[in-house]
């Protein structure tokens, strides 16, 4: 014995022995003492996978992508001794998907709790490149490959081509110590890691001049590590609560940043001085940090009082890169690599402040009221300082290009009213009122303004048939949307000209200004800051015409209306419209203790419109209607599920079956203005079929046999990838890494005993 811990020698698995072990060490809990009684199951079996393609999709998240077999193993284990008590879970630990989670304590005493969770990402299985150090942050081209100004240039692609695996693995485990010092009072610790590793895709882009621009798709580096601490105390009696705690987050990125070798090379313009190498950042390393208090008070009976107060802090200070690897010059007099930054590091804290209170109170026994309010605001303390403009790795800027990096802050207070009334035929109505305000530092926009009412009813129509239905409506007003205000803190704009349009603005009665420096047309509208009204409507149905059968209808519908963004032949672009339906019915059918039935289908249809104009950096194509263009986004899912189950010969067999059905179908189509033409893009569709069949066989009370197995089908049609295969020359300016989604047909088998205790 040693601090508290024995070796029991009566375990007969030498992994359980060791689980045994580190419980009793944390806890003090001797799960195998003779006078612990114990509940729950355990599963161990072997399944089978026969896959006809490789591929990412049907194990995205499990690891399973190819035909193989893998392990079942399943534990669920309680114990408990007097006031001494032991939780375990563990799921899929054949997979590499699996999860453990433990909690151990002392009823009234302390708490110990462990998890820990696996979950693979698979991303690509047919990714291609020419580059070695795939994985690593140094990516060269293998000896002897030209660069080429396009990619079906490129004689040495084909030969040099290696294989890579796109995928991640997440691991994450938690360790949390709860201790109860008095009836009233409790400490709180917890530890979190979590570790993130693999592969993934990055678009790199290296430039000739802004409208000419190469890419290539690099497989980057994922070395992401995260620890976050937590330390809480509270203070609990009948009437009042009081929690005090303090959160620190870690984040910690082995890679900076990665250098390629550019595949590309262009010869005009001559003055130009073309990169044969590019570098570009990655995330980096940060904190955050935060103080809460969480507290609630009883006012009356029937009142209570509660906020919360909570100050962070995130920060980060990486070394910054420098304006470019090369030297872009053209004239060689100044080398953009070697030119100082005006700061050597990011130098970058936001202080957070947020405050929510709220006010419950039921006056009398039919009437129901909230208040509440929020309060939140971010001080952006990253300096606001001068930076030279480099476009891509190779176009320096003239000095009116130059642009600064801006601390944005938000300042945000909301006031909510909500209330419920109960009538006496047996519904009830719901009304609430919601005021919001956001203050905006170098935006476009300096305040916006939203109200929000809300209306609701639930009402129980018949004796069998019920049903509610809510209704929201909001209107948000920008004020004085102007492109200009957010541009002139970003630009020094010494040499950019302006001129006026010819159009009236709506929002100041004048003109509007348009810059031949903007990269977008100052006419477009940021989604999230223009004025903008939203309706919204949800219904729910529900009947039971029936003891044995029950029917659902749920309807929610959502528009999006942004009225600073007026249709076509006006100044406004950007989104248009945002609306989305969803529609479900589902029948449960149960006649009787042997046969069950449910089944549902899901109906979703999104839509939105955008609209630009096509203008190149000259003041008559920024001023010409003709170049107007809007695109109309229409998506549609169809989701059918179906699942029935028999319990045969007196509960000794159980036969499952269950069908799935999922179809996404997705057009984007074009209008144009008279000068210019367009063509709508190919439809897309992708469709999954699941089907899966179950049986258990009971063998004794304590013992199933399990067998079962699941056949599924995939496709998909997808205009952006379909002709695009990896690292191939298709597009003349764009190096892929990863091919076409490949279609498959999967069929698994398994098999599994359970016993339970």
């Amino acid at each position: 014995m040693m601090n508290g811990c024995v070796i029991t020698r009566s375990a007969s698995l030498y992994v359980f022995r060791l689980l045994s072990l580190a419980i009793t060490c944390f806890t003090g809990f001797e799960i195998l003492a003779d006078d612990t009684i114990y509940d729950g199951s355990a599963e161990v079996g072997i399944g089978i996978l026969d896959l006809d393609n490789k591929t990412p999709k049907f194990g995205e998240y499990s690891g399973l992508n190819d035909s193989d077999f893998y392990l079942i193993g399943n534990v669920d284990l309680t114990a408990h001794r007097g006031v001494k008590y032991l939780d375990l879970s563990a799921i899929d630990l054949g997979l590499d998907s699996r999860r453990v989670d433990v909690k151990a304590g002392h009823t009234g005493s302390y708490t110990f709790g462990f998890s820990y969770d696996q979950i693979p990402h698979l991303i690509a299985v047919n990714a291609r490149t020419p580059f070695d150090g795939a994985g690593q942050n140094v990516l060269t081209l293998p000896n002897g490959f030209t660069p080429a100004q396009t990619t079906s240039t490129m004689t040495d692609l084909g030969t040099s081509l290696k294989s890579v695996d796109l995928k991640t693995e997440r691991q994450r485990g938690r360790i949390s110590y709860t201790r109860d010092f008095t009836a009233d009072s409790q400490l709180k610790l917890s530890y979190f890691h979590e570790l993130k590793e693999g592969i993934q895709s990055l678009g790199a882009v290296v430039a000739e001049n802004p409208g000419r621009a190469d890419s290539t798709i690099l497989p980057q580096p994922v070395d992401y590590e995260t620890d976050e601490f937590k330390l809480g105390i509270s203070f609990t009696d009948d009437d009042a609560q009081l929690e005090i705690s303090y959160f620190l987050s870690l984040f910690s990125n082995a890679n900076k940043s990665i250098t390629w070798d550019v595949p590309f090379i262009k010869s005009t313009p001559t003055g130009l001085d073309y990169p044969t190498t590019a570098r570009i950042g990655l995330p980096p390393d940060n904190r955050y940090q935060r103080i809460r208090i969480d507290g609630g008070v009883n006012l009356a009976a029937t009142s209570r009082f509660s906020a919360v107060v909570e100050i962070g802090e995130m920060s980060q200070d990486e070394v910054l890169l420098p304006y470019s690897t090369d030297d872009i010059s053209g004239t060689s007099t100044i080398t953009e690599d070697e030119v100082p930054l005006p700061r050597s590091t990011a130098q970058t804290k936001v202080n957070v402040t947020n405050i929510v209170a709220n006010l419950t109170s039921r006056p009398i026994p039919k009437l129901g009221l909230r208040a509440r309010y929020r309060f939140y605001q971010t001080d952006n303390q990253m300096p606001y300082t001068l930076f030279e403009r480099v476009t891509d790795d190779t176009v320096p800027q003239s000095l009116a290009g130059d642009s600064y990096s801006r601390p944005y802050d938000v300042r945000r207070s909301s006031w909510d009213l909500d209330g419920n009334y109960r009538l006496d035929m047996g519904s009830t109505v719901t009304a609430g009122y919601k005021y919001e305000m956001n203050n905006y530092s170098y935006r476009e926009v300096n305040d916006t303004v939203e109200n929000t009412v809300n209306l609701g009813i639930r009402q129980r129509i018949t004796d069998s048939v019920s049903g509610k239905i809510n209704y929201r409506q909001s209107d948000r007003k920008a004020d004085n949307y102007d492109a200009f205000q957010s541009y002139k803190t970003l630009f020094t704009g010494l040499t950019c000209p302006a001129f006026s349009t010819v159009d009236p603005d709506p929002d100041t009665g004048g003109v509007t200004v348009v810059d031949t420096c903007f990269d977008n047309h100052p006419d477009v509208r940021k989604f999230y800051i223009a004025s903008r009204e939203r309706k919204q409507m949800d219904l729910v149905l529900m009947a039971n015409p029936l003891d044995t059968l029950n029917l659902g209808l749920t309807v929610s519908e959502r528009d999006n209306d942004y009225d600073d963004t007026v249709r076509f032949d006006d100044t406004y672009f950007g989104l248009l419209t945002d609306n989305s339906t969803s529609i479900t019915l589902d029948v449960d059918y149960d006649p009787d203790t042997s046969w069950l039935f449910y089944a549902f289908y899901t109906h979703e249809r999104l839509k939105s419109i955008q609209a630009s104009r096509a203008f190149t950096n000259n003041v008559s194509t920024a001023l010409d209607s003709s170049l107007n263009w809007q695109a109309k986004f229409d998506t549609r899912v169809d989701t059918l599920g179906v699942n029935t189950e028999f319990n045969l010969i007196y509960d000794i067999l159980v036969l499952r079956f269950g069908y799935t059905l999922v179809e996404e179908t997705s057009n984007i189509n074009f209008t144009t203005g008279s000068g210019l033409t367009s063509e709508d893009m190919p439809e897309d569709v992708t469709r999954r079929h699941t089907l899966e069949m179950e049986g258990v066989y009971s063998v004794s009370r304590n013992l199933d046999i399990n067998m079962g197995f699941e056949y599924e089908t995939f496709k998909v049609k997808d205009w952006q990838r379909d002709s695009v295969e990896a690292a191939g020359v298709s597009i003349d300016d764009v190096l892929p890494l990863a091919g076409p989604l490949p279609a498959y047909h999967a069929l698994l088998g398994y098999v599994s005993l359970s016993y339970t205790w």
